[in-house]
């Protein structure tokens, strides 16, 4: 089981980094949130971070329409 726990601070930097370069986010949220189900690591941690997971996605999604479209499609 600690070999898994790893993964979970994968995610969980992936997760962080995808907030910061939020261009990037459309690939590196849904490669967080695939690191953090293979871990197998359930408590609170993990529900915040699927929730930010999610929640940077579609920002990433609504910023990238956004920059190529001018308005959300």
């Amino acid at each position: 089981m600690q070999e898994r726990e790893k993964f979970f601070y994968i995610a969980f930097a992936l997760c962080l980094v995808g907030w910061v370069y939020l261009g990037w986010g459309f690939l590196l949220f849904p490669l967080s949130l695939f690191f953090a189900l293979y871990s197998r690591v359930v408590n609170l941690a993990f529900w915040a971070l699927v929730f930010a997971d999610i929640a940077g996605f579609s920002t990433s999604i609504y910023a990238l329409s956004m920059k190529f479209f001018g308005a959300v499609v």
